[in-house]
């Protein structure tokens, strides 16, 4: 109530009658203006603190004649309106000041006091700050991931003489500073954006459909610059950031990182015991998916969402726990999406929500990016075959909750052709705008327990009209495809996909399968696991199959029971020949802190593969209990149930992963972890 009268006293004065004040107009202002036009305060309570404090002497007036007042007299709705439109910077400051003379013109405002003598002020212009731009962003970027370039914007004269840092901690910091990108390719400019600091930082984040380039060209055959200028007051400055797709790129063109020593810097464990973490019970299984939502709350560090879906409180209803990140792996804070959310989806016992989960883009195009989340014991037209929930996400920075859900199921127009224990929804991935319509697509395995488990994945092609969430079209691959997989009974394949991005450059996102069921390795060995690398074409059909088992040269060491292929992720360009690499779960693997493979049981492990343009194997690195610096495990840990690429978060060049282990013990029986790894 004392702002709101503050904010009108000062409007008043600069416009109606004279006046002294000796500051400038603080950032709250226009908050307070946009709470009067939504009517979030009485009119009395609005006049009791302008005259209040005109009565103590923060604003001084001389005697002015005003209108009486009257008591049926209301604020008329366009003055409020314009109140909202001027904190919403759509009108300038004068339009607001007229409203405000009016509403004094004609009695609506009533100020009712002695004025005491007016002082003279002195006002004193500050000089210009100086700028200093430092910018963060990608130096590759795979199709099917937006390119983040972070501005953060220093006050040149209080910055220290040592070698510029980013640290948005900083206290010298400038606000308000003007800030105009543009976006090239080789071809030419391909986006434009504007904006303004806050607390001196500003986020810049564009996909391929927000450019006026070829959505299936995005990051393919192509370097990007950006040219960032900065301004405020006259003053100026502005620097130059390059990136290349990291699709089959001629690194002639550009410097390539090429600083993996193939080893682990730190891990770090998130788990029941975790400061700002999740609460977990027994048997929960947090760590059985995880994804990269991107930065939820806007702090400039990409944020987590963890599926629990077993989530025992709830018979098996399943969980979904959004976790605010900070870099160091740390925990800021923690949701939790459950059938007990509002405008969450709508859940029955056993259905296993959170199973999977995928970050599908901004598909309702509010400046937030979306998940689709799998319940494979879902019995919608019949039992366990499975749904996906597309959960849209709350454009109120770091609530992390949905404000609302649509469900993909066997009752689904357009949607996928479902049978009993099918489980559709064991895994899901965000393939890229595959049909060059605008919207991303997806892919979502299922188990396909009528055809003995050989397993499936169906093609999402999903719906242009921003926020319905549903597919207008969908393609099955199985067994049966032409140029597909080659699949046995209790493979399983679709137990993970990823997209891998455009493998061969062919202009396609390519995809990578999981079959961990697969009897390969060593003497043929059960569920050793295997993984299909699939060339695509645009309409969802296969051009051609590569494997990766235990007798790919270079390739993976297996043993019956790894269950190699659990989990997938594309993690960019590690070794920087221009091809992306991928990591690979195998959550039985025996491998014990010691690398004794007869020593441990179920603990698990990640594979990461140096991949080659036509599906084949450069190198591998495993990474499980015995590697240094990595996850501490014991048996039944099953870590490597999930995987996912963090993207830089320690800023040393390389990305960094998030492995789920879904039945660590440490806090209780089968509660689950999540490892941060940190990669050197």
């Amino acid at each position: 109530m004392y702002k709101l009268g503050f904010l009108l006293i000062l409007v008043m004065g600069m416009s109606v009658i004279p006046f002294s004040f000796s500051e400038e107009i603080p950032d709250w202002v226009k908050y307070t203006a946009q709470w009067w036009a939504d009517r979030k305060i009485s009119q009395s309570d609005f006049t009791n603190a302008l005259e209040s404090l005109i009565k103590d002497g923060i604003i001084n007036i001389p005697p002015t004649e005003m209108a009486p007042p009257g008591p049926d007299k209301t604020i008329p709705d366009w003055v409020r309106n314009t109140a909202g439109w001027w904190a919403d910077d759509y009108i300038p400051d004068s339009d607001f000041i007229n409203a405000v003379q009016y509403l004094i013109s004609v009695g609506l405002i009533e100020v009712k006091v002695s004025t005491p003598e007016i002082v003279e002020e002195i006002v004193e212009i500050e000089k210009s700050v100086p700028l200093m731009l430092l910018v963060e962003g990608y130096d590759t970027v795979t199709p099917e991931k937006k390119f983040v370039l972070d501005v953060l914007v220093f006050n040149a004269e209080k910055y220290p003489k040592a070698s510029p840092k980013f640290d948005r901690n900083a206290s010298y910091t400038v606000d308000g500073v003007n800030v105009e990108i543009e976006l090239h390719n080789e071809e030419g400019q391909i986006h434009t954006f504007s904006g303004t600091t806050k607390d001196g930082f500003l986020r810049y984040e564009i996909l391929a459909r927000e450019t006026s380039q070829d959505g299936t060209l995005w990051m393919i055959n192509n370097l990007y610059t950006v040219d960032v200028s900065v301004s405020l007051d006259g003053e100026s400055t502005g620097k130059t950031h390059q990136f290349f797709g990291g699709a089959n790129y001629d690194k002639g063109s550009a410097v390539v990182d090429t600083s993996w020593s193939k080893t682990v810097l730190k891990t770090v464990e998130i788990n029941d015991s975790t400061a700002n973490g999740p609460e977990l019970i027994n048997s929960d299984t947090f760590g059985t998916s995880v994804a990269n939502i991107g930065d939820l709350n806007g702090d400039g560090v990409d944020d987590l969402a963890v599926g629990a879906a077993d989530d025992n409180g709830s018979n098996n209803r399943g969980g979904v726990h959004i976790l605010f990140m900070n870099t160091d792996g740390s925990v800021d804070s923690t949701e939790e999406i459950n059938s007990s959310t509002t405008n969450g989806p709508d859940l029955a016992s056993n259905d296993f929500f959170g199973r999977s989960i995928a970050n599908i883009g901004d598909l309702d195009n509010n400046g937030f990016d979306d998940l689709a989340v799998g319940a494979t014991g879902d019995n919608e037209g019949g039992n366990n075959r499975g749904a996906v929930h597309i959960l849209f996400m709350d454009e109120d920075p770091g609530n992390g909750l949905a404000k609302a859900a649509e469900e993909i199921n066997s009752s689904t127009t357009n949607g996928p052709d479902l049978d009993d224990d099918d489980e559709f929804g064991r895994s899901i991935a965000n393939i890229g705008d595959f049909n060059g319509d605008g919207v991303d697509d997806i892919a979502v395995g299922a188990d396909m327990n009528g055809a003995n488990n050989k397993g499936a994945i169906h093609i999402l092609f999903m719906d242009e009209d921003p926020g319905n969430g549903l597919p207008k079209a969908a393609v099955e691959i199985n067994d049966d495809t032409a140029n597909g997989p080659a699949i046995n009974n209790q493979d399983k394949f679709g137990i993970s996909i990823a997209n891998i991005g455009d493998l061969n450059g062919d202009g396609v996102n390519d995809i990578a399968v999981g079959a961990h069921g697969a009897d390969t390795g060593e003497s043929g060995g059960n569920n050793a696991g295997e993984v299909h690398i699939m060339f695509m074409n645009t309409d969802g059909s296969v051009d051609s199959t590569e494997e990766i088992n235990y007798s790919t040269e270079n390739g993976p060491e297996l043993a019956g029971g790894d269950n190699f292929g659990t989990s997938i992720v594309n993690i960019g360009d590690l070794d920087g020949d221009g091809v992306n690499d991928i990591a690979v779960g195998a959550e039985k693997d025996e491998m014990d802190e010691n690398g004794d493979s007869s020593g441990g049981d179920d603990r698990g492990a990640v594979h990461i593969f140096h991949m080659n343009m036509n599906g084949s194997i450069d190198s591998t690195v495993e990474i499980n209990d015995s590697t240094e610096n990595g996850p501490v495990l014991d048996d039944a840990d099953w870590f490597g149930r999930a995987v996912v690429n963090l993207g830089d978060w320690d800023g040393n060049g390389v990305n960094d992963l998030a492995v789920g282990a879904h039945g660590d013990d440490d806090s209780g029986n089968a509660r689950g972890a999540v490892h941060i790894l940190f990669l050197e």
